[in-house]
């Protein structure tokens, strides 16, 4: 079983989130590749929803946690992101969402 880690961004009962599909980690390696079963990073280590999990300790306990805790947290980074990297598509595997399908939701960062 995968575990996926969502950023709600609605209110209660309102369906609204964020799908975290990779990272490109930056801080904690050593512990990710540990995690990960990896000797050293490569381009499918945090590629997927589940990898993510996988790489960042993430499990069905963190299920509702706020995300400004300790034991999971967003902070800002020390690298900006430009406009300029982040690329919008449609989002994938969701044929049965009609029109909606090809809204722009779907967002990749180029480092």
């Amino acid at each position: 079983m995968h575990h996926l880690f969502n950023i709600v961004t609605g209110s209660k009962d309102i369906a609204q989130a964020v799908l975290i599909r990779s990272i490109n980690p930056t801080v904690g390696v050593d512990e990710i590749l540990r995690r990960r079963k990896k000797i050293r990073m490569d381009k499918n280590l945090c590629i997927g929803p589940g990898k993510v999990c996988l790489a960042l300790g993430i499990t069905k306990s963190h299920y509702g946690m706020e995300l400004t805790g300790n034991n999971i947290w967003m902070e800002q980074s020390l690298h900006p992101v430009s406009e300029q990297q982040i690329t919008a598509t449609p989002r994938i595997g969701i044929e049965y969402a009609e029109e909606d399908k090809l809204l722009l939701w779907r967002f990749l960062l180029t480092v």
